[in-house]
């Protein structure tokens, strides 16, 4: 079963020529990358929206000395 499950990851299995497996295996792995740069910018995004820190672009109390001045504009 080992042997079966590795030469399939090795792309043995799917009998192709070298050149061919090399060219899937590089192409494969550049979309794993590419999925896991996607999923951590994701993540980050996600993190800093819920942030409570997040500066929203209204008026805010946090962006006023004082509360009074909100109700004078």
């Amino acid at each position: 079963m080992w042997t079966y499950l590795f030469s399939f990851l090795l792309l043995r299995r799917l009998r192709l020529a070298k050149p061919i497996r090399c060219a899937l295996a590089v192409f494969l792995i550049g979309i794993l990358i590419v999925v896991l740069i996607y999923t951590m910018s994701l993540f980050l995004n996600l993190e800093e929206r819920t942030s409570p820190y997040h500066a929203d672009a209204r008026i805010s109390c946090c962006n006023v000395s004082d509360a009074s001045a909100i109700s004078a504009r």
